[in-house]
């Protein structure tokens, strides 16, 4: 019984854990890396850009996301990367949806490898 206990903890536990392909922070460039903007774009479409769009001016439009807190560009999404890759991390952002962790793992993966175009 008690080593059911402790695999039933174990599995809890390992459920909260990252998959492969990101981690917590930012870190080094995956060696062969070869992602480009073309890459995360598709990611920040499909997560991030229905609010934080520099096309969209009005508070309603982006759902109270703050101004200048954009990803429509390469540019703009290169913003604070630690900060973004945070909120992305914990579940903060988006906070109306689950990001896959394949669309985390492009972005995790984009972001340390100093956002190429």
């Amino acid at each position: 019984m008690r080593q059911h206990a402790a695999l039933l903890a174990l599995s809890f536990a390992l459920a909260g854990c990252p998959a492969v392909g990101y981690e917590t922070e930012l870190g080094d460039c995956p060696d062969g890396s070869s992602i480009t903007w073309a890459d995360a774009s598709a990611a920040f479409d499909a997560n991030c850009t229905r609010c934080h769009d520099s096309s969209l001016t009005t508070s309603s439009e982006r759902l109270s996301a703050p101004q200048g807190w954009d990803y429509d560009t390469a540019e703009l999404a290169r913003r604070d990367a630690d900060e973004s890759w945070t909120r992305i991390y914990t579940g903060n952002m988006p906070p109306d949806a689950d990001m896959s962790d394949e669309d985390k793992a492009v972005i995790w993966e984009w972001y340390s490898c100093d956002a190429p175009d």
